[in-house]
């Protein structure tokens, strides 16, 4: 997922911009050409999704 010029993996760490989570990308799923669901799990081991507009 490319966002603000800067390409995420699976793996890597990502914060929401509304909530300010921070967790360890674990997969993509495109929900449409502009919007992105990424599943996080945070360092507590919970897992949580965030929308994300790619576009």
């Amino acid at each position: 997922m490319t966002l603000g010029g800067y390409t995420y993996q699976i793996g890597d760490l990502f914060t929401t911009s509304k909530t300010g989570i921070t967790g360890r990308i674990e997969k993509f799923v495109p929900q449409t050409r502009n919007v992105t669901k990424v599943m996080l799990r945070l360092a507590n081991g919970q897992q949580r999704f965030a929308m994300v507009k790619t576009h």
